[in-house]
């Protein structure tokens, strides 16, 4: 039993740690002939933080691998995450200042009611929304682009 503690202690600590060392420096310049950008809003601390950030480190740990084998046509993907509250709003603002930046493709955004605040978004094909994390029958629409 002491083991599993230890281990899960080791677990959450090693996803806090990787957490801040890859949001680090994710809110450079973007350069779209070098890299290829990915927006993510979601919850990162609370009850839903654990998920939020499970979520956000797999894709950013994917996206090492393939930067790692050369990236895709030369360019490299990089995430940059902003935290959100779990509030609809606020993750609609967290896009909005993501494609002020030149952003319109988002992955692993979470929450039902922050996806969809901003469906109308997806609907218009303003944006594109690549594995939303949300159980609402709305978002698996096949006709949905």
């Amino acid at each position: 039993m002491k083991k599993r503690i230890i281990a899960g202690v080791f677990l959450l600590s090693m996803l806090f740690i990787s957490s801040f060392i890859m949001s680090k420096n994710q809110h450079s310049q973007i350069n779209p002939d070098r890299e290829i950008v990915f927006g993510q809003s979601g919850t990162f601390s609370g009850s839903l933080g654990l998920y939020g950030n499970i979520i956000k480190n797999a894709i950013n740990l994917y996206f090492q691998r393939i930067n790692k084998e050369g990236g895709i046509r030369n360019k490299k993907l990089r995430l940059i995450s902003l935290h959100d509250d779990g509030k609809p709003q606020k993750a609609e603002k967290n896009i909005q200042k993501l494609r002020k930046q030149g952003i319109s493709m988002f992955i692993g955004n979470m929450g039902t009611r922050s996806i969809l605040k901003v469906l109308p978004l997806i609907k218009q094909q303003s944006i594109c929304m690549l594995f939303p994390w949300s159980g609402n029958q709305q978002l698996r629409n096949p006709n949905l682009r």
